[in-house]
């Protein structure tokens, strides 16, 4: 059985940032941009992402756990993120920041519908980490 420590303080201050910017959230997708603004985030080329992406980007919890954390998307619509020459899964990297089992990762990153249920299992993993 895997044991681990969940981080209730970054699981809060990611969960306050996806309330406070509600625009910018969506449990659905790692990341992602509004076709309408693909132009303004990616090249379209091996360059990559353009200055300014993310005020274009959307994410659910995993994404922006890794984003806030100093991770990036290897491109707008990507399940892989890069920091400092390494690259991930948004999955595994937000599942390590937060110190989440892999069933807690699962039910809050693939299962959770919206915000509301994110911050209820959030809640719970805090609960079972005390």
């Amino acid at each position: 059985m895997q044991t681990t420590t969940v981080n209730t303080a970054e699981l809060a201050r990611v969960l306050e940032h996806c309330e406070t910017h509600p625009d910018q959230h969506d449990q659905g997708a790692f990341f992602d941009v509004a076709e309408e603004d693909r132009d303004q985030v990616w090249t379209g080329d091996d360059t990559g992402l353009v200055a300014g992406w993310e005020q274009h980007i959307v994410g659910c919890v995993a994404g922006w756990t890794a984003f806030l954390n100093g991770w990036q998307p290897v491109r707008p619509d990507s399940s892989y993120v890069t920091k400092d020459d390494a690259i991930s899964t948004v999955y595994t990297v937000a599942r390590d920041i937060l110190g989440l089992s892999n069933q807690q990762a699962e039910r809050i990153f693939c299962w959770a519908r919206d915000l509301t249920d994110a911050s209820r299992l959030a809640e719970e993993f805090s609960m079972d980490a005390a």
